[in-house]
């Protein structure tokens, strides 16, 4: 028995000695990094990557056409780093590819294999020239434009008059390079543009009347766009015109960029008068050579796609919202646009053993680059999240964050937008706009978020123009509901750069006349000066050195077409763009319109204010309550006091940098992507009031997981809940608490006049001679201070803005509301009578009443309602209750008390709130707008929280057809699981799969007619 056991244990020793000398024998197996396992759209000259083996020499590199693994069409078995470009691949074609380690004495196992598909080639790719913005086809239709008959043409003449005279002038004087180049050739801009001149001669150098000049036009432009490249041939060198390494990154890129590359397509075929290439072989073979350069900048410059090189692949960073950033959409512009301007003749490989679209083996290969990683994520920004998310095959969350149709940048930058519409026109008119040759995201070009983007451009302006007594020479000017950094208040004549190239689109598509009637006149009549000065603007484009503006002028207005007409009335009256969370609404399209806005919004990228929970306000013609307007390059502007919002006391963290310290003296909001996370927002928009609650504490914090030294975070709730009732009446009231005591906590808004301050009460009158009434219902023991407003660094032109109010509690308690009611009205009209209402009983609710209305609002944020009551006067007729949950059933019970009523409120099956959470009170109930519940069916969900899968089950007592729907919190429709679907009485059970949503608070919505039966659940994955 005792040598059976000895030999039993032998045996399995002998086998683990085997094992662990072939272990050691034999190298770790190589791990995939791209492109991801089962990628599509990928170039034939991919660069396959995989993880170093630290013992490994060289590497076996096999590419196979079948999954089995048995028709090798490429292999290596000499690579001697962790990458290689495939070779000998096929166009729309399955690869399946695996690596191999070795050394001297080693090898590894084969890698399992992995997959990618190649792109389609793509046979529509328009080889002729001009291909960018503008095509062959057009050219007889714009030549045709060339003449006196055409309103536009004479200024455009002018322009082009004047640019002549500069060329003999300044440029080439006697025909010879002017030694004191009137260019200073640098990163940001320059009195006179020379691939600006350059690339306004070429256009003319297509559609120029009088043909003896078409190919002096292109002379010059050739010269001048020769003279840039010659300089850059020579190399990046810091400080040198036209070499410095930011020539082609930094600002002057971002609005000039597109000059150099028109420049060599609109002239890629002219002759001169014999006949001969104006742009020859050894020219396009310089420039050929720095936009190859230029365009390997664009990889690593400020904001770009990242991991560098992928294209079409899950491992490129959507969510990362600089992809926002202007200086993002000039880069891919301008790598749009240099790949696609030289012809393939003219471009050969640089390594002839591989594909020319490897990136970097030829300028075309860029243009993969181009769409498959700069564009991949534009489509994901601006693109609604559930589209991108169903195109993309991922999850939803951070997708979209600039899709509402507002710039996120604020109103001066948000012309970058226009750039990225450029570079959509040029992907169409140069055959690449084709979802099925570089992916889905060539689905923006037919976007709906360009329509709300011009909608939401026509909901910014004010209704009527003014001219401005200071500076009468602007002309008749649109104030704008402006935020982030500003220059001037006013609709200026750049933003020619954003409308008109989504006109163009709609132009070469010829789907969409109410969406070109908009672009037309808002660049007709909104710009600076309006239709009576649009020929000075245009004749007047050498004061900014902007060709490609006075292109535009020429290019959108057929002079075949109709005047375009005011589309203003026939828009909605309120805007709200869910992606940044800000309401535009007005009561009408009139100069006596009431305008309200507000926003509270993600701050993460540049030019973002801490302006979470501005509002303003508008009404019959002039600014009542408005932020105060700036660039602020201290820091100061940012700040809350500026933005009719709170300035919270917050501790200050240890690393405060020198831009930071404003945040802290001023308790403002931290911007620039350090703050705890976005805000939550939820809205609720009728016909007689617009409410919105944002939860900004987020804002107020910043956190620092490594040092608690270097942290900000004593602000427990920041929250600003707001009703406009229409026309002239703000109710607002804000909850804050900070973690420690004695921190202030103040109320601010900035006024147009001196404010008059008495007791709790302020007055203004303002140059208009309208009457703005304010009336601090809490804090009891609020102090109203009124002061001259600040000058900011640099404050906009033309602010309206001159004093401002602050209102704390002196005492600073730990924990404040302010509620504060705001109203307009005209010079002769005295204030209305305001009433503090608060509940006596149950969950706390306080809020104002004026007139017959009443606004409630819950004193927690979030704290579920389960009864509350309240006393009012019987002259109250109406409620607005707000913070309740959305779409909840409540039972409202009204007991009269002799000239008082009390309000018993619970939950219940009588009324039921809104998408926002609020819940209308009518004592009437003729005008009652509330849901009413579908009480022939019950509904329950289990699990409830849950991760992966849920089950829905609903009971009918009848047969019913049903919709039903997953609501996100804000009561946005996020999935549709069934719609007007039959189902007879009894047990319905669904099975729900969670994909593509994030994590969060959800409403599942059975409805039947204008009956609706919702309950909340919880995702968790």
């Amino acid at each position: 028995m005792l040598h059976q056991l000895s030999v039993k244990f032998q045996v399995p020793v002998i086998l683990l000695f085997v094992c662990s000398q072939l272990v050691s024998q034999t190298l770790q197996v190589p791990g995939l990094i791209s492109p991801s396992d089962q990628s599509t759209h990928q170039v034939l000259g991919t660069r396959l990557k995989w993880n170093l083996n630290s013992e490994a020499t060289s590497y076996t590199l096999r590419i196979y056409s079948d999954p089995s693994l048995t028709k090798l069409v490429f292999k290596d078995n000499q690579v001697n780093s962790t990458s290689r470009v495939a070779e000998n691949l096929q166009y729309n074609t399955v690869y399946y590819w695996t690596i191999q380690a070795f050394n001297s004495s080693r090898n590894s196992l084969e890698s399992k294999a992995w997959s990618f598909q190649t792109m389609p080639d793509n046979p529509n790719a328009v080889t002729s020239h001009p291909r960018l913005l503008i095509t062959q086809e057009d050219l007889p239709r714009l030549q045709s434009w060339a003449n006196a008959n055409n309103p536009i043409y004479p200024a455009f003449k002018q322009v082009l008059n004047t640019a002549i005279q500069a060329y003999d002038a300044k440029f080439f004087p006697g025909g010879i390079a002017n030694p004191n180049w009137p260019d200073i050739g640098n990163t940001t801009w320059s009195a006179y543009v020379t691939e600006s001149y350059a690339e306004f001669f070429a256009f003319w150098s297509l559609i120029d009347p009088d043909l003896t000049q078409r190919a002096i036009h292109a002379q010059r432009a050739r010269n001048l766009l020769m003279y840039v490249i010659d300089q850059a041939l020579l190399g990046p060198a810091s400080g040198v015109p036209f070499r410095d390494p930011g020539f082609m990154t930094y600002d002057r890129s971002r609005v000039y960029g597109e000059g150099c590359p028109l420049t060599v397509d609109w002239i890629y075929n002219a002759k001169d008068f014999q006949g001969k290439d104006i742009l020859t072989k050894q020219d396009k073979a310089k420039i050929r050579t720095v936009f190859l350069r230029w365009c390997e900048e664009q990889l690593t410059a400020y904001n770009h796609p990242t991991p560098i090189g992928l294209i079409n692949d899950k491992q490129i960073q959507l969510t990362n919202r600089w992809i926002l950033n202007n200086y993002y959409s000039g880069h891919a512009r301008n790598m749009t646009f240099m790949s696609l301007s030289i012809d393939a003749e003219d471009d050969p490989e640089i390594n002839s053993n591989l594909h020319y679209s490897a990136l970097g083996n030829s300028l075309r290969s860029y243009i993969f680059n181009a769409t498959g990683a700069w564009l991949y994520g534009q489509y994901a920004q601006y693109e609604k999240p559930d589209i991108v998310a169903a195109d993309y095959n991922i999850p939803n969350f951070g997708l979209g964050m600039g899709s509402g149709g507002l710039s996120v940048e604020g109103s001066l930058y948000g012309l970058s937008i226009g750039w990225v519409a450029q570079q959509m026109l040029a992907l169409k008119t140069a055959g690449w706009a084709d979802e099925t040759i570089i992916g889905k995201q060539a689905k923006l070009l037919k976007s709906n978020y360009w329509s709300l983007l011009m909608e939401g451009m026509l909901h910014q302006i004010a209704p009527e123009p003014y001219i401005p007594p200071q500076a009468t020479y602007y002309g008749p000017i649109y104030p704008v509901a402006n935020y982030g950094d500003l220059l001037r208040t006013w609709v200026t004549p750049e933003l020619m750069q954003l409308s008109a190239p989504i006109g163009l689109i709609d132009m070469k598509l010829a789907n969409n006349p109410i969406r070109l009637n908009q672009c037309r006149w808002f660049s007709w009549n909104v710009l600076q000066g309006g239709a009576g000065l649009l020929n000075y603007r245009l004749a007047n484009t050498w004061s900014g050195s902007n060709a490609t503006d006075a292109l535009y002028y020429f290019l959108l207005f057929d002079p075949a077409a109709k005047d375009p007409v005011d589309p203003r009335p026939d828009l909605n009256r309120t805007f709200f763009d869910p992606a940044f969370s800000k309401i535009l609404s007005r009561t009408d399209w009139t100069g006596n319109a009431s305008w309200f806005n507000w926003q509270c919004h993600w701050t993460s990228i540049n030019h973002q204010s801490g302006d979470g929970n501005q509002f303003e306000f508008f009404r019959k013609g002039e600014w009542l309550i408005k932020e105060r307007s700036g660039y602020t390059n201290d820091g100061i502007g940012y700040t809350s006091a500026f933005h009719n919002t709170l300035g919270l006391q917050n501790t200050q963290p240890a690393n405060l940098q020198w831009y930071e310290a404003p945040t802290i003296e001023r308790g403002g909001q931290w911007t620039q992507g350090v703050n705890a996370g976005d805000p939550y927002v939820i809205t609720s928009i009728h016909p007689e009031f617009v409410y919105a609650t944002g939860d900004a504490t987020n804002l107020y914090n910043r956190p620092n997981p490594f040092s608690a030294n270097n942290a900000s975070t004593d602000i427990e709730f920041a929250s600003r809940s707001i009703v406009w009732l229409k026309p002239d009446h703000i109710i607002i009231y804000d909850r804050a608490k900070s973690k420690v005591p004695d921190r202030f906590k103040r109320f601010y808004i900035q006024l147009t006049a001196t404010p008059d301050v008495s007791g709790k009460s302020m007055h203004v009158l303002t140059p208009g001679g309208q009457n703005v009434f304010l009336s601090n219902l809490l804090p009891e023991n609020a102090v109203l201070t009124p002061s001259v407003a600040e000058n900011i660094n640099a404050l906009a032109q033309e602010e309206f803005t001159t004093h401002q109010l602050m209102i704390e509690d002196p005492a600073n308690p730990q924990d404040v509301r302010f509620l504060n009611a705001i109203q307009g009205a005209d010079g002769n009209v005295s204030a209305d009578s305001v009433l503090l209402i608060q509940s006596d009983s149950g969950t706390a609710f306080e809020g104002a009443a004026i007139k017959n209305t009443l606004v409630l609002f819950p004193k927690i944020w979030g704290e579920l309602l389960k009864t509350t009551s309240y006393i009012i006067p019987n002259h109250i007729t109406k409620h607005i209750v707000t913070g309740l949950i959305p779409y909840g059933g409540y039972q409202a019970t009204l007991i009269p008390i002799g000239s008082l009523c009390r309000v018993e409120l619970s939950p219940g099956n009588q009324l039921q709130a809104d998408s926002g959470g609020v819940l209308i009170i009518d004592h009437s109930l003729t005008d009652v707008k509330n849901n009413k519940f579908l009480d022939s069916a019950s509904l329950e969900i289990s699990p409830n929280p849950f991760q992966a899968n849920t089950q829905i089950q609903f009971d009918l007592k009848e047969s019913e057809v049903l919709s039903l729907y997953i609501l996100n919190s804000n009561g946005q429709k996020v999935q549709t699981i069934f719609e007007n679907k039959y189902y007879p009485k009894g047990q319905i059970q669904h099975t729900w799969t969670t994909t593509q949503i994030a994590a969060g608070i959800y409403l599942v919505l059975l409805q039947s007619g204008q009956k609706v039966l919702a309950h909340a659940f919880v995702c968790k994955q």
